[in-house]
């Protein structure tokens, strides 16, 4: 598993790891690079992103419609 913050680039972490987005940054290019460690060189990973706010809510929704994807939502509810 690894905790992501922004002063993650070029470090490899090898395969089928788990990125934790506890807090999103602010820019779509830096959300790609840290997602990126979660599937290099056509291994498998997993993301999980932490929401708190109603503007991280809206980023999640500008990162699906500019790369035409969908970040599935896990709600207690």
């Amino acid at each position: 598993m690894l905790v992501t913050n922004d002063s993650l680039r070029g470090l490899d972490f090898g395969e089928n790891i788990l990125v934790v987005n506890y807090t999103l940054p602010t820019r779509l290019d830096a959300y790609i690079l840290r997602i990126g460690k979660a599937s290099r060189f056509g291994s498998k990973g997993a993301v999980i992103n932490f929401v708190q706010t109603l503007d991280e809510s809206k980023f999640i929704r500008e990162i699906e419609d500019k790369y035409t994807t969908h970040i599935k939502e896990w709600s207690e509810d």
